[in-house]
């Protein structure tokens, strides 16, 4: 069953259409042997690049810039899929969030938390283009004070029709950050993951969840699901070394759980930007020692400093 689930995701990444609502994966009947080959049991890897309206601003407005860069990116290790992660919540210093986009005309009533509009990035503009292109998306969310579940809900109203969605994340940093211990986010329980993942699911059950922090601590304790990502995007070292023993022991903290890592942010720049081809680089670095690994991501902040091809 767990080689059926990870089969039918990777048809969605290769752009099949989502499966109806009404049919839920798990009921499904056992599928064929599939034809013998390398990806025929292993899930896909996703490799790409986070964006968000404050990263990068002076490509806010060049969608095509980002999908080129995912493309290339990905390109660089055999059999992986182009993934942008596309931040369409901003977390306020007033401890709410801000969603990037309109109110669905048929919301009605308070939304405790969030505040709608139009952001600097064109997020309806850009799936359209991931659409054309082949590049596939998750949508995250700095949801501050408001109701996780509440974000999933608005933004699937907004972007259900967009094939390049495969799912949804939390950054949890930005998980009730206002009064948490260091402004670093609050823990996220094993209800409230349990309740996002069963909410995404509902959606399309091919659709993953994606939770982050550099803090292991601040992962659900126990909840796990085989659509549930777990990311590092720890940063800060004096070294590769360094670097990678940290993420090394982000995946050995969750060795059952899928694992993805987000990386190349400005204050590691004095020991990346020594390595050839960085992006690449240290994708295969983390590659060679954590084979299961689900996503590598590049940062914004640095995205425009970079090559992501050979």
């Amino acid at each position: 069953m767990r080689n059926l689930l990870w089969i039918v995701l990777a048809a969605v990444a290769a752009g099949c259409p989502q499966a109806p609502l009404s049919a839920p994966l798990l009921s499904a009947a056992p599928a064929a042997a599939p034809a013998a080959g390398p990806s025929a049991a292993q899930p896909p890897l996703w490799v790409g690049l986070r964006r968000s309206s404050y990263g990068c601003p002076a490509k806010n407005t060049d969608d095509a810039w980002w999908a080129d860069r995912a493309t290339a990116y990905a390109a660089g290790f055999p059999g992986a899929r182009p993934l942008v992660v596309e931040i369409i919540s901003t977390y306020q210093d007033d401890g709410t969030t801000h969603l990037e986009f309109a109110r669905p005309a048929d919301v009605a009533g308070p939304m405790p938390g969030i505040r709608f509009g139009p952001g600097r990035v064109d997020h309806e503009r850009a799936l359209s283009l991931y659409d054309r292109r082949g590049v596939k998306v998750l949508l995250q969310f700095e949801s501050g004070s408001a109701d996780g579940a509440a974000c999933l809900d608005l933004a699937w109203r907004t972007f259900k029709a967009h094939p390049c969605l495969i799912g949804f994340g939390f950054d949890a940093e930005w998980y009730f950050t206002k009064g948490s211990p260091k402004e670093e986010g609050r823990p996220i329980p094993d209800a409230d993951a349990r309740r996002f993942m069963e909410k995404v699911l509902a959606f399309n059950p091919d659709f993953v969840l994606f939770l982050k922090h550099w803090d292991a601590s601040h992962m659900p304790p126990a909840y796990r699901h085989p659509h549930l990502w777990l990311v590092s995007d720890s940063q800060q070292f004096r070294s590769r070394a360094e670097w990678l023993k940290d993420l090394t022991g982000w995946a050995e903290t969750f060795p059952k759980s899928a694992t993805g890592f987000q990386f190349g942010y400005p204050k590691d720049q004095p020991w990346w930007s020594k390595e050839r081809s960085p992006p690449r680089t240290l994708g295969r670095a983390l590659l060679d020692k954590i084979p299961g690994c689900r996503c590598l991501l590049w940062v914004d902040f640095t995205a425009d400093q970079v090559a992501f091809g050979s």
